[in-house]
């Protein structure tokens, strides 16, 4: 596998189980509030079980990432066209909020945005280095 998808799906996972971590914080949150009558019971049930069904999106998403054969694409942008199609998929089928998958969508596009900045100073280096050798 190449060591760019490789990267990819490592640091997709990590920011997807930090958004995990963010949704759970999130959930301590309203149910301060609703302890402390800020928000009636509908509302906290209402938040508690989005973010649930935010936090088994993720899961899903992780679980399909690990599934798909990473030699059918040849860059980083193919690759998340193909996750952002495959979690809009799964939110329909699964009944996963869409919120979830735009969430992803958002890390997915942020972490490609950043290979390609990074592979651009690269170049921009290597190419410094061998001006300054001639």
């Amino acid at each position: 596998m190449d060591s760019r998808f490789h990267a990819f799906i490592v640091v997709y996972t990590l920011e997807l189980e930090s958004l995990k971590v963010q949704l759970r914080k999130r959930e301590a949150h309203y149910r301060e509030e609703y302890e402390t009558g800020l928000i009636s019971n509908y509302v906290f049930m209402e938040n508690k079980a989005l973010l649930e069904n935010e936090i088994i999106g993720f899961d899903n998403f992780i679980g399909e990432l690990h599934k798909l054969d990473m030699t059918k694409y040849s860059t980083l942008s193919e690759l998340r066209d193909a996750l952002n199609y495959l979690n809009g998929k799964l939110c329909e089928e699964e009944g996963v909020a869409r919120s979830a998958a735009m969430l992803a969508k958002r890390k997915a596009d942020r972490i490609v945005s950043y290979f390609a900045e990074s592979e651009k100073a690269d170049e921009e280096y290597f190419t410094m280095i061998e001006r300054k050798k001639e």
